[in-house]
């Protein structure tokens, strides 16, 4: 997305108090960044990640406690780190990939019987080949 879009869309539409809008631009970025990568646009694809990223940050930021939010939040740091594994970033990847499993690992601790949280988890665990040393 064009830098001059973005600030048109911000200044026209954008309302720091909205959670649930900030949310929403973040999963559409993070979409953004998964298409981009399917294109094969690495570049666009780790931009559209950090620009999700720095909204669901935002958004987590001013409600800690709202468990949504975290859950995306570990989302678009995963995004992150496979738009930097594209890139061949690979440290960057794990340093990424690492918070995110660190945030799920966190929501799995504080639910223990939440299953889909502990099902994440495992699945993240298992598919964690990324951070093992070669």
């Amino acid at each position: 997305m064009p830098e001059e879009d973005l600030r048109a869309f911000q200044k026209r539409f954008f309302d720091p108090g909205d959670g649930g809008l900030l949310a929403a631009l973040s999963v559409a970025l993070g979409r953004v960044g998964v298409a981009r990568q399917a294109l094969g646009d690495s570049q666009g694809a780790r931009e559209a990640a950090e620009a999700s990223l720095r909204w669901i940050e935002h958004v987590a930021a001013v409600d800690p406690g709202n468990v949504n939010w975290q859950v995306q939040l570990a989302t678009a740091w995963s995004r992150l780190g496979d738009a930097a594994r594209l890139q061949g970033d690979l440290a960057a990847a794990r340093t990424v990939w690492e918070t995110a499993l660190a945030r799920r690992r966190g929501l799995a601790a504080e639910d223990p019987e939440n299953a889909h949280w502990q099902q994440l988890l495992a699945v993240v665990e298992d598919l964690g080949l990324p951070l093992k040393d070669r």
